[in-house]
């Protein structure tokens, strides 16, 4: 009986996994490069360097601006430029000019562990030129990029300075980052889509305009706040559908919010609008969340404009200094203000600190807005009574209007009663 030479019939399978193999190393990227930048190098021109799974890596201490145009990471491998060493006793500065950071038509990007301070105009610009990217009907190419222990101080405090604004992007990720004293927002969104802050930090210096926290306006679907903190000083946390300078140009197809190559920024223009509302236009903004997000002595936690599907829940908000939530009519060719729901906040103020409670201005809302079961307090009232309580629109449960919650000095509820209203501690396997 012959004998089988086993091997024989094992090589075909081996060469093909060999084959394969070849394959899968020669589809593998080169080994990802970390390009180290030292204190007052020059290092905007690693933009035409870096590949994806690069690191741009700040060491401690103070840097230049830098203008980053087309940065591709991809979903696996994505640029970061980061700071050297994460600890707040030697971080890495970008000691900005007009702009901190500039990066025109990202994809895949991290900026992590950064620290940017003094800018005239803008932080960090983000813009796509997908002119589509803004419009609501449209399907933008994917950004996705991400923010996280990012910083940015002492932005100017004129009007219309923004500590970062992002124009066009789908796919932006603002994580832990803090934001301490700016003029005109701390984040400003334009035209941007699937947007999630998540644990950041929203804190006033004196004598800054703070006009905004928030500003979600002309063209975003899909923004999400989520564990935000905004502290004691600021004028407005979210501001969704609001017109701006930069929302009215945008509504009349002005150049992009990203800086031209000049050093010196146009001039900002207000374009001459109709003052009627469009009643067939769509509203200027969609998807909103606001959700477990802490908002402390503001003048206005929240105000809304053209916007839809907006949520805000399991929310506090205590001591604002004109009233909670403020509805705002809709700008020049805007759409109304349509599906809000609020269910879960706890509100608290002190007697006789401010005017209203909910501030409508113009029209009623009818049923567009809906109230689901929500805590309110003030030691005016052991009870407060209804006819107190005028809130726009539909109350789907009653109100909670006779608990005293106890605030601890986190504002976090002590009394049995109260407790699953506002923010809710995170669980202990969630905490940093």
């Amino acid at each position: 009986m012959p004998v089988h030479d086993r091997s024989f019939h094992l090589r075909p399978v081996l060469l093909a996994a060999l084959a394969l193999a070849f394959v899968v190393l020669c589809a593998r990227p080169a080994s990802a490069t970390q390009h180290i930048v030292n204190a007052g190098e020059e290092w905007q021109f690693l933009v035409d360097q870096v590949r994806p799974g690069d690191e741009i890596i700040l060491a401690p201490g103070r840097h230049r601006p830098a203008n980053l145009d087309g940065l591709r990471g991809e979903a696996d491998l994505p640029i970061t430029i980061r700071g050297m060493a994460a600890t707040a006793n030697r971080p890495a500065i970008i000691v900005a000019d007009n702009w901190g950071l500039v990066l025109r038509n990202p994809n895949h990007v991290v900026l992590q562990d950064l620290l940017i301070t003094g800018a005239k105009f803008a932080g960090i610009v983000l813009s796509a030129d997908d002119k589509a990217a803004g419009t609501q009907d449209a399907t933008p190419r994917p950004n996705n990029v991400t923010l996280r222990r990012v910083m940015v101080r002492r932005t100017s405090g004129e009007p219309d300075r923004d500590a970062v604004i992002a124009e066009g992007l789908d796919g932006l990720v603002l994580d832990t980052c803090r934001f301490d004293g700016w003029g005109g927002a701390a984040v400003r969104l334009l035209g941007c889509r699937n947007v999630f802050l998540r644990g950041c930090r929203f804190v006033p210096i004196d004598r800054l305009e703070h006009e905004r926290a928030v500003s979600v306006e002309q063209g975003s679907v899909g923004v999400r706040l989520e564990r935000c903190l905004f502290e004691t000083g600021l004028r407005s946390g979210v501001a969704a559908g609001l017109d701006s300078a930069r929302a009215l140009m945008r509504r009349g197809a002005a150049p992009s919010a990203a800086p031209a190559a000049s050093s010196e920024p146009a001039p900002d223009a207000t374009p001459s609008v109709e003052t009627s509302t469009a009643p067939d236009a769509k509203p200027a903004v969609r998807e909103v969340t606001i959700e477990q997000c802490m908002f402390d002595g503001l003048e206005t936690p929240i105000e809304l404009g053209s916007v839809s599907n907006c949520t805000i829940r399991s929310c506090t908000m205590v001591r604002p200094r004109t009233c909670f939530v403020r509805f705002v009519p809709p700008g020049p060719d805007a759409g109304a203000t349509k599906e809000i729901l609020l269910g879960g906040n706890l509100f608290f103020w002190v007697p006789n600190d401010m005017p209203e409670l909910v501030a409508l201005q113009g029209e009623s809302l009818g049923d567009e807005v809906s109230w689901e079961e929500n805590l309110w307090w003030t030691a005016e009232y052991a009870v407060l009574k209804p006819e107190r309580l005028p809130l726009p629109g539909r109350e789907l449960l009653p109100q909670l209007l006779d608990v005293d919650p106890k605030l601890d000095r986190r504002n976090r509820p002590e009394a049995t009663a109260a407790q699953g209203y506002g923010v809710q501690p995170l669980p202990r396997s969630q905490q940093p």
